[in-house]
């Protein structure tokens, strides 16, 4: 699958398996990643690790407003 020029939303960004995506997918040749879970703390310093161009959005994806905020900003 060409990647190129495409942008990846992972929500759990944080943590597991979504921290494990976010780093493959740095990999590839994404234009972005948007990195999207609760602790921003974290986030951020996943952020700092990357290549690919990041935007990170606090997400607490069982709140309908936060969900909206993250695709807004996407």
């Amino acid at each position: 699958m060409d990647l190129a020029n495409k942008v990846a939303v992972v929500i759990g960004a944080s943590s597991g398996i979504g921290e494990g995506i976010v780093r493959a997918l740095d990999e590839t040749r994404l234009r972005g990643i948007v990195l999207a879970a609760r602790r921003m703390e974290r986030l951020e310093e996943i952020a700092r690790t990357l290549v690919s161009d990041t935007l990170i959005v606090q997400t607490d994806i069982q709140d309908y407003a936060s969900v909206d905020t993250l695709m807004r900003k996407t």
